[in-house]
């Protein structure tokens, strides 16, 4: 991920850019996806 940049909607348009709190929100979602992915495999 990177720090700060542009937001696209579905149609690959630029529509605003990424906050701080979205990012971390991004960030805090891959992680658990990850884990769960992670977990599962290990079961």
């Amino acid at each position: 991920m990177v720090a700060g940049g542009t937001r696209y909607d579905l149609n690959g348009q630029p529509c605003g850019e990424m906050t701080e709190a979205q990012q971390n929100d991004a960030r805090e979602a891959l992680e658990k996806a990850r884990q769960k992915r992670l977990n599962a495999r290990n079961q």
